[in-house]
């Protein structure tokens, strides 16, 4: 699998310590698992064994949002640095994983196609980050990512911790 992405945006100050970005992105992700043949049993018994061809998914994605970041000053080495993203995402290409086959036993004359379920082509994309600058070295973030539509929902929540040597 491999993704490219690219995003633009243009800071609007609003005052010494926040500003919104309004920005657009765009994503090209594609991934080929390649050739493989299955083989084994289940409890004792032999399965019947699939020769994949290939397997493989693209997507095309834009990003259309704002970034709403700010500075808050708690002490003379510690700043609190929010960041609120909100994007609405469109993917073009909407084309879900695909998996040719065929069964080994029986040969290519077997051969069959399945289409993953399509995923919906639009998405609400969250993300709200807390960092806390603790020295002039160590960062500490926590933050929540939510990406959201018609066919499924993903929820994360993260920590890091980044020092700068």
């Amino acid at each position: 699998m491999w993704s490219i992405y690219g995003e633009g945006g243009l800071p609007i100050v609003l005052d010494a310590d926040f500003n919104v970005t309004p920005f657009l992105g765009v994503r090209y992700m594609s991934s080929d698992s390649g050739a493989y043949n299955e083989t084994g049993s289940v409890d004792g018994h032999t399965s019947p064994a699939l020769h994949v061809t290939d397997a493989y998914a693209t997507s095309i994605d834009t990003y259309l949002g704002a970034e709403l970041s700010g500075q808050l000053h708690l002490t003379d080495t510690q700043v609190l640095m929010p960041s609120l993203r909100v994007a609405w995402v469109h993917d073009f290409n909407n084309n879900p994983w695909q998996v040719d086959a065929w069964f080994s036993g029986v040969g290519s004359t077997s051969a069959f196609s399945v289409d993953g379920g399509r995923w919906s082509q639009d998405s609400a994309l969250l993300n709200a980050d807390f960092s806390l600058a603790v020295l002039d070295n160590m960062i500490a973030t926590i933050g929540y990512q939510g990406n959201i539509n018609a066919t499924q929902t993903t929820n994360t929540i993260m920590g890091r911790v980044d020092i700068k040597f």
